[in-house]
């Protein structure tokens, strides 16, 4: 009788335990998971392939003496408002100094993005400059950041040219 009971009450247990496991999971994203879920993406939006080059030069004032180049970096973004996509994109470079403690740097950023309504869907982003300077017990280093203009999406093929300036 008490192992009946005993194995009765275990059972009973392992089922009452089933249904928390089986609970739904948080619908926040965690940092191992993307921020866009499948079913957030209409896959019965038409859809247009947009390429182009977004160019962005930087004039950067080096007012404190470094111990290597000046290197400078841009990300966008852009969401697509009817189809729910998003893209992120990166691309850096190195600055040559030019005169007068001033340097300059050109970063390129090619594209192809699949938008459903260009013309309403915007670029932003933020660009950055950095380099390391000399100190007296090693060395530090020293950045600045700006955000970018935001702008709309250009037709296929356009490449849009942005000047950034800034001080170390």
């Amino acid at each position: 009788m008490k192992k009946t009971l005993y194995v009765g009450t275990l059972l009973a247990l392992l089922t009452l335990s089933l249904s928390v496991f089986a609970q739904n999971r948080s619908e926040r994203p965690r940092h191992d998971q993307p921020m866009i879920s499948g079913r957030d993406v209409v896959t019965n939006i038409a859809t247009t392939p947009y390429s182009g080059v977004l160019v962005y030069n930087f004039t950067i004032l080096n007012s404190t003496p470094t111990v290597n180049p000046v290197t400078c970096s841009v990300s966008t973004y852009v969401s697509g408002d009817t189809s729910g996509r998003q893209f992120y994109e990166t691309a850096y470079g190195r600055a040559t100094p030019i005169s007068g403690g001033y340097a300059k740097c050109t970063v390129k950023i090619y594209y192809t993005w699949q938008l459903a309504s260009a013309g309403s869907d915007m670029i932003t982003g933020s660009a950055n400059f950095s380099a390391n300077t000399a100190a007296t017990a090693g060395t530090t280093q020293r950045s600045a950041q700006q955000s970018l203009v935001s702008i709309p999406v250009p037709a296929t093929g356009v490449t849009t040219t942005t000047t950034l300036s800034g001080r170390l």
